[in-house]
């Protein structure tokens, strides 16, 4: 809210969630035998952690959306 107070509302509000079918995920359970991805949260949240910082990347020092000024 302080951002928001400062800079202005913001001018996107962009979501971002995770598929259990992402073949990096779906690579990690092929090699132990047996397991669903409901048994590996580890795993998920991992591949997930690692696409966001991707995300944030992109958007921060790519400028994929333009420039970010907050």
């Amino acid at each position: 809210m302080a951002i928001c107070r400062v800079m202005g509302p913001p001018d996107f509000f962009v979501t971002f969630t995770c598929n259990p079918k992402w073949s990096e995920i779906q690579n990690e359970l092929i090699r132990i035998q047996g397991q669903r991805v409901e048994d590996r949260p580890d795993i998920v949240a991992r591949v997930f952690r690692i696409k966001l910082k991707q995300l944030m990347v992109d958007i921060k020092e790519k400028n994929f959306f333009g420039r970010v000024i907050a």
